[in-house]
């Protein structure tokens, strides 16, 4: 059966949704074709592997033409097919982030962390990936496909160890889960201090600025099946982020429950309903996530001094957040020599 294909801009292509095999969403890939290469941008899972090979193929990109299979970060669900998919791309490298890096090659903690949230019926154990076929990648750097490249933004707040990347040529962005505001550590929602989380708001928002300052003309995730329009979808995200700040940040200064707090989250939620229909203002997928205080969210803000204020907003920058954070982190994010 044919795999659905569809060109988001040029040479670049959404394959899927691809069923996963499992419960959990499905979800889609992309390919992004170059004049020597291409590159797998947010492979998946395992199930979907065999989908994605026929859609390729259905695109006439033959195996042995792809360099770069490419995660947003390690999260299963973005990388567990990763393993299976560089047994069928003998050229291909896989490319991280330096900190994701080493739990792709050992991944036991990878996997035991999964397992702790999730339990046993959601993923398969992770496979090893050869240290030879593993690439990391720097902040800034450029993956040249021939005719365009893809940059690496580094950008922390979801994971620590998250990265987008962005197509020069159509200024595409690919975001991943960098405006997925306080989900749980793998993206599930749940109760706070049901399991440890790595989300952190300030730097999802620092990492939204320097999305913006790409102006990306188009954002493509593979769990939403659509393009999104770059400036209002990040806008609108970072709008969601700040308000759901201060309303958790009010609430837990008042002692409310967390049902109260789940309350007013929705009530927010129901003002903004116009825009998440059109699937801008809060990030473009909201629609299908539960609903509720983001439990990381709260996690993060239980941990923090309370005098803490969320930023006053995109509005009051006086210089890039590109420039401003490239003089903050001069070395952070960096591979160093490979």
């Amino acid at each position: 059966m044919a795999v659905p294909v569809r060109e988001e801009a040029k040479g670049i292509y959404r394959l899927g949704p691809l069923d996963t095999g499992r419960p959990s969403a499905n979800t889609s890939p992309f390919l992004v074709v170059g004049e020597k290469c291409s590159a797998v941008v947010e492979p998946g899972e395992e199930g979907q592997v065999p989908q994605f090979l026929e859609g390729m193929k259905q695109i006439g990109v033959s195996p042995d033409k792809v360099a770069y299979v490419i995660a947003s970060h390690i999260h299963l669900h973005h990388v567990q097919g990763v393993p299976m998919l560089l047994k069928e791309l003998p050229n291909a490298k896989f490319a991280v982030h330096p900190r994701g890096a080493p739990h792709m090659i050992e991944p036991t903690r990878l996997w035991e962390s999964t397992f702790a949230i999730f339990g046993p019926n959601c993923y398969k154990p992770v496979q090893p990936v050869p240290a030879d076929r593993v690439m990391m990648v720097n902040d800034n750097e450029m993956l040249d496909l021939g005719g365009r490249q893809l940059q690496v933004i580094w950008t922390p707040g979801h994971a620590p160890h998250h990265i987008c990347m962005f197509d020069t040529l159509t200024k595409t962005g690919f975001p991943g889960d960098a405006f997925t505001t306080g989900e749980g550590s793998f993206g599930r929602p749940g109760k706070p201090g049901e399991s440890p989380t790595i989300f952190n708001p300030e730097l999802a928002l620092a990492s939204m600025y320097r999305l913006r300052d790409l102006k990306p003309t188009l954002l493509l995730t593979f769990g939403n099946q659509r393009a999104m329009p770059g400036d209002d979808t990040l806008r609108g995200a970072e709008a969601w982020l700040l308000a759901t700040w201060r309303i958790c940040l009010e609430g837990l200064r008042q002692k409310v429950s967390l049902a109260e707090l789940d309350k007013r989250c929705d009530a927010y939620m129901d003002w903004t309903r116009t825009e998440r229909q059109q699937g801008y203002a809060v990030g473009g997928n909201v629609a299908q996530r539960d609903r509720g205080a983001p439990p990381a969210l709260i996690q993060y803000l239980l941990r923090q001094d309370s005098t803490l204020q969320p930023p006053a907003g995109a509005e009051k920058r006086t210089r890039t957040t590109g420039e401003a954070w490239r003089e903050a982190h001069p070395k952070q994010g960096q591979a160093g020599a490979r």
